[in-house]
């Protein structure tokens, strides 16, 4: 799903995303794609903190990037990871 929202914490409740919950997303162009995963750690007003990880063609095993607080989640269709 693709968000519409303009602040990275209503994306968040437009994906119905709660702590601890995790999306994954890819990004494709030409022959290259890189696809990221993201675990939602905290959600402000605006604001919104993921673990993420990621893995591209060059470097196709999944890498842990850390903390980040900078991602935008309308730039690609993300899909809830589901736990069985």
């Amino acid at each position: 799903m693709r968000t519409k929202s303009r602040f990275v914490a209503s994306q968040c409740h437009e994906l119905d995303l709660k702590i601890g919950e995790t999306i994954i997303g890819i990004e494709r162009c030409s022959n290259y794609w890189s696809e990221a995963e993201l675990t939602l750690l905290w959600v402000g007003a605006t604001a919104a903190v993921f673990r993420v990880r990621e893995r591209t063609l060059v470097r196709p095993e999944w890498t842990n990037k850390g903390e980040s607080s900078t991602w935008n989640l309308s730039w690609r269709d993300w899909k809830k990871v589901i736990l069985e």
